[in-house]
Order: structure tokens, then C-alpha cells, then sequence
């Protein structure tokens, strides 16, 4: 009986968080009541001209070098939202290795222009994107 009531109580407690979980994969995040953000999207948003420009663009207006090497340089990894206009907003840090260089990333980043924006189900919507970047100090 007593090995029941262990079960349930931890059934109870766990069960909640597994959800929460699996919905935020497979349902879009609130940004506002009438626009969401995905995660997943038939097309997602691309920098105009690929990866290698986008980090070409950070690299020219970085005062910092950009290296392709974690090894090499202070990797920051970091997530925004590219728009159904292209634009790219809500920068958030998921990790960075110093303020300096989150203060970098936050000043090159408001120079960054549009984006292609993501597709689903053939409509532009908003999608959160994931990136990293590593930087080598002079």
C-alpha cells in the first residue's frame, strides 16, 4: 500500500513537467494573442545568402574575430525571433562566456538586417532560431 502511495505522489509530481516539455516541441509559443512563435517550420528563416554570410556579417562588424574553432575562441550561444517580415528581434542568451562579449553580440546584432523569413504551411510566420558563435580577444 505504502509503495502505491510513493508511486502516485511521484507520478504526480513528474507527470506535469513531461508534458510541458513535449508541448513546447510540437505546439507553438505565445508572443502575443494573435501571433505565435514556432519552433518547427516547413522552411525556416534564413539568413540572405546562407551560414557563411551570416557570420561573415558578424565578423565585419564585429570588433572581435570570429573563428570557426570552439577550441580556438569564447563560444555564445543565443536565440531571437526572425518575424514574418524578416525581422529579427527578442534576442535572448543561452550561454555567453563574458558580459563583453554579450554586449558585442547585442551591438552587431542590432545591425543585422532582415532575414528570409520562415514558412509553414505556405505563409511567413514567426520562428525562434538557435545560434552560436565563437569569438577570439585580441
Amino acid at each position: 500500500m505504502e509503495d502505491k502511495k510513493i508511486i502516485i505522489i511521484w507520478l504526480m509530481a513528474v507527470l506535469p513537467y513531461l508534458g510541458f516539455s513535449q508541448e513546447e516541441s510540437l505546439v507553438p509559443t505565445k508572443k502575443t494573442e494573435t501571433e505565435n512563435i514556432y519552433l518547427l517550420v516547413d522552411t525556416p528563416p534564413k539568413f540572405k545568402g546562407g551560414e557563411k554570410k551570416f557570420k561573415k556579417f558578424f565578423s565585419n562588424n564585429s570588433k572581435y574575430q570570429i573563428t570557426e574553432s570552439r577550441k580556438e575562441g569564447l563560444t555564445v550561444y543565443f536565440q531571437f525571433v526572425v518575424n514574418e517580415q524578416g525581422k529579427t528581434t527578442n534576442l535572448k542568451f543561452l550561454r555567453s562566456p563574458s558580459l563583453e562579449i554579450q554586449n558585442e553580440v547585442e551591438r552587431v546584432f542590432a545591425l543585422m538586417p532582415n532575414w528570409r523569413p520562415g514558412i509553414k504551411n505556405d505563409k511567413a510566420v514567426s520562428v525562434r532560431v538557435t545560434k552560436e558563435l565563437s569569438f577570439v580577444l585580441d
